[in-house]
């Protein structure tokens, strides 16, 4: 019985088999696809990709391919395989080698012009012949290439969208338009301003991403040097790759814009509070340098002119546990989730591992690795209610009669921070970019701006120990500061420049973008500057309420004085403080004659004789 069953199901698949084979054979041979005439070969569309707009970044054109079937090929003349060389740009002697292989179907050469295949057939070769396919066609060139990626020779996607939603834009039943949250103009806008500075900087690359804070859309996301998908062939396999997503760095300063909400959102620190900054501090016996002496700084000015000193005083008040926890939050050394292949998730040192040198490093944006991706989102939650946002590089999924088939929709991850102290936080981010701040050269006038700075130095393995030549410069910033509509992160990789501050090198590229993107989508400026004539140089009109706020004054000298003088001092100036003490004022920050902002804070330390 059993034999019976055994030999009948040997039967069975031995017929399947013979069925198959008939098929095909059919198809190869009795079919005559050996006759020099176009077979009607069914070959899939790809879909689409457009941008937010439907304009088109990605298309499929027909093309032609040559095959040969080498059992039917037979006495070629030297002459014709010398014309057929020629025609096909393949040496002769690989010619020879494809026509006597010992197959039925042969590819001689693929994707080429109708004008082609005619000098081919021309040749009347029996046993070679062509069929119709499609060729994939990036319209924009070089626009997009680390998001768009590539497709092989098989129409498959191999990076980028192409590959994350090939199951769409591919599929054997209905191939799918994709609709990108980009914006084709944003997009150029952005390109064109880092190609400049990586040309002006030499530097080694560069990286800008374009965000809706709210709702995690990416307007544009670039790389420069970046490559050409037409012709991928002749870039390497790092050219192409999307650094943005998948290429982690030690972000320097621009962290603190995490650290300082920590901090905040703990209770340990209030905008307020001060600290001294000697020009560096010392940790478990190891020095950490700020980059300059800043002397007393209340946390406002510690974020305003980035001291070191300040924010690693400020973060060692958090528990390590408690501060791993905000910067995992945050997303730090996780998955965004972004839809698109090859993200990597960076490093954050387990708490375990975390000792106080650590802790401190971390602060400023050391000991850890982010993406610009990774940051952009994390910043964001700032501007955003203290709200992680999904990031998203596609929008809607599209039938190919036009109808809806999936759209994404905005998706809020968790909360970070509460919403007051996103705003406190925002609040001080934007006196980094105003005059004394790091940031001051991305300020655009009459337009609310609120950002940070970062010079992350780069560990040499080779000389043990952070290399001060080799840096990340980068530059985050939120546009209009209250209500944002773009993040943006510009990051130049290893600059080549004497001054390699993020401040200096990356702050003006983002206001050069912002500046484009007004002019491409106009927005309402926070504003009108306006001419007073006092004892100050100018001033303000914000929101068109008639509120005048002093642009910039000088301080005077305090010391000496009372507390009614110094009052009586300070509400004629029209600016905030806070006093310290009782008696005679012994002390002042910021010192006397220093220009000051209306928003600056002047405190005053007063004794008893």
């Amino acid at each position: 019985m059993e034999k019976r069953r055994f030999k009948f199901v040997v039967s069975i698949i031995f017929f399947l088999f013979l069925l198959l084979f008939l098929r095909l054979f059919y198809l190869t041979v009795i079919t005559g696809y050996n006759k020099n005439e176009e077979i009607n070969f069914s070959l899939i569309k790809r879909g689409e990709i457009l941008d937010t707009n439907l304009a088109k970044l990605a298309i499929s054109i027909k093309v032609y391919s040559i095959f040969c079937d080498p059992k039917i090929i037979k006495n070629i003349s030297n002459l014709k395989i010398q014309k057929l060389s020629q025609i096909l740009n393949i040496p002769q002697n690989k010619i020879i080698k494809l026509l006597n292989k010992d197959r039925r179907f042969v590819w001689l050469k693929r994707k080429v012009s109708k004008t082609v295949v005619d000098k081919v057939l021309s040749l009347k070769i029996k046993g070679i012949s062509y069929l119709r396919e499609y060729k994939r066609f990036y319209p924009n060139g070089r626009l997009a290439s680390h998001i768009l990626g590539i497709t092989g020779i098989d129409n498959v996607g191999l990076e980028g969208v192409e590959l994350y939603y090939d199951r769409y834009l591919n599929s054997k039943n209905e191939p799918h338009n994709i609709v990108l949250t980009i914006d084709k103009n944003i997009q150029y806008i952005l390109e064109t301003e880092l190609r400049k500075v990586y040309n002006k900087t030499k530097a080694k690359g560069v990286t800008g991403i374009i965000i809706n804070p709210k709702t995690g859309y990416i307007l544009a996301m670039a790389n420069i040097p970046d490559f050409d998908p037409n012709n991928y062939q002749r870039y390497t396999y790092y050219r192409r790759k999307n650094k943005a997503i998948s290429v982690p760095f030690e972000p320097g300063s621009v962290l603190k814009i995490l650290s300082s909400a920590a901090v905040l959102s703990e209770g340990v620190v209030k905008p307020g509070d001060t600290f001294y900054c000697k020009g560096y501090i010392v940790i478990g016996g190891k020095k950490i340098k700020c980059w300059k002496k800043h002397g007393l700084l209340t946390f406002a000015g510690v974020l305003k002119e980035s001291c070191n000193v300040g924010i690693i005083e400020a973060s060692l008040k958090v528990n390590r546990f408690k501060f791993y926890d905000y910067m995992r939050n945050f997303g730090i050394g996780t998955y965004t989730g972004i839809d698109l292949p090859g993200e990597v998730k960076g490093y954050l040192r387990k708490p375990k591992g975390m000792g106080l040198f650590s802790q401190a490093s971390m602060s400023l944006g050391q000991e850890i690795s982010t993406t610009a991706l990774q940051l952009i989102v994390a910043a964001s939650a700032v501007f955003n209610e203290g709200k992680i946002m999904q990031p998203r590089i596609v929008k809607s999924i599209i039938n190919p009669d036009g109808t809806i088939y999936k759209k994404f929709e905005p998706v809020e991850l968790r909360e970070v921070i509460s919403p007051a102290i996103a705003n406190e936080t925002k609040n001080l981010l934007k006196g980094v970019v105003e005059e004394g701040g790091t940031g001051m050269l991305a300020e655009i006038k009459g337009y609310s701006i609120a950002g940070k700075t970062g010079t992350g130095e780069i560990y040499d393995k080779k000389l043990g120990k952070y290399n001060p030549d080799k840096v990340n410069s980068s530059f985050v910033g939120f546009i209009p500061a209250d209500n944002p509509q773009y993040g943006i992160i510009i990051s130049v990789h290893q600059p080549k420049v004497k001054e390699k501050a993020g401040g200096e090198v990356a702050a003006p590229v983002f206001k050069n973008v912002v500046e484009k993107l007004i002019a491409y989508k106009p927005l309402e400026p926070h504003y009108k500057i306006i001419t007073i004539k006092n004892s100050f140089r100018s001033g303000y009109i914000i929101n068109n309420k008639k509120t005048i706020l002093i642009n910039s004054t000088v301080v005077p000298d305090f010391t000496g004085k009372n507390m009614r003088e110094a009052l009586r001092i300070l509400k004629k100036l029209n600016v905030r403080f806070n006093l310290f003490g009782a008696g005679i004022s012994y002390k002042q920050y910021p010192p006397p004659g220093t220009r000051i902002k209306k928003d600056t804070i002047i405190n005053l330390w007063f004794r008893i004789k």
